[in-house]
């Protein structure tokens, strides 16, 4: 997950989203949608505990992309009376379009409900 540089408007080079920072926003398209109660872990423990050190930020979605490929995984929590499949859908749809901004790939998107979640009245 190394940082990368990019031709920048103007000229020069400017760096990169790293797989981290895509999955800091994969993780908060995946809070956006309506029914997700919670995002966990989708990538080992040791990678995001080195990311934290490293950055300051540990994604919970594993990303990888290139200028030719893109995939992601995620892992929610659906609110219990909610379509699992439904949620897991419109998880991936705005996973897609994150991804979508960094790769001119057609994205993987693999969506885990790892848990039904019931919330407390006006959560």
């Amino acid at each position: 997950m190394s940082e990368q540089t990019v031709p920048a408007a103007g000229g020069g080079t400017a760096a990169a989203p790293t797989t981290d920072s895509i999955g800091v926003d994969v993780d908060t398209a995946a809070r956006a949608v309506p029914g997700v109660a919670a995002v966990y872990a989708a990538r080992p423990i040791v990678a995001r505990a080195v990311d934290h050190l490293a950055r300051g930020t540990a994604a919970l979605s594993s990303v990888q992309v290139s200028p030719s490929s893109a995939e992601a995984t995620v892992s929610i929590g659906v609110e219990l009376g909610r379509d699992s499949a439904r949620v897991a859908e419109a998880v991936a749809a705005r996973v897609r379009t994150v991804l979508a901004a960094h790769t001119s790939a057609a994205p993987v998107v693999r969506v885990r409900v790892s848990r039904l979640v019931l919330t407390a009245p006006g959560d």
